[in-house]
């Protein structure tokens, strides 16, 4: 069996080249103990996280194989950033428990504070982390 890096021995924002179920490399995020990579499925190509092995059962999947590089300056190694956007108006969101717990929609606008039915929220993807990764990952594979 192939030895992996350990867990305390990773460093933050490093790209690893993994063994791992669903990943083969993956940008170590320390504060979450987890590597953020592309992850394929029917098709799809998603960013995803997997834990570190050394995080325990059933979540730690993921062993690290080789240290590679520094992420560049700029990205962060997160699937998803806070927060939300409307998805006709590229305005950015959020929701409202307290309202909503009236029974009213609890969604609005951030710049205004308008509450409106006709928000779609979308969750905020790190495109410049997955595109750096399917840059990277052809050299790399």
């Amino acid at each position: 069996m192939q030895q992996y890096i350990a867990l305390e021995d990773c460093k933050d924002r490093f790209l690893y080249r993994l063994k791992s179920r669903n990943l083969s490399l993956g940008v170590f995020n320390k504060k979450r103990n987890g590597f953020v990579g592309i992850r394929e499925k029917f098709g799809a190509r998603y960013l995803a996280t997997e834990y570190h092995y050394d995080t325990g059962a059933p979540f730690g999947t993921a062993q690290p194989l080789e240290e590679l590089e520094e992420m560049p300056a700029g990205l962060e190694a997160v699937e998803m950033f806070e927060g939300a956007i409307d998805g006709e108006t590229n305005r950015m969101v959020d929701f409202d428990k307290a309202v909503a717990a009236e029974g009213k929609w609890g969604w609005y606008f951030v710049d205004t504070g308008e509450y409106s039915e006709k928000i779609r929220p979308y969750a905020i993807s790190n495109k410049k982390l997955k595109e750096w990764l399917e840059n990277i990952g052809s050299d790399k594979d």
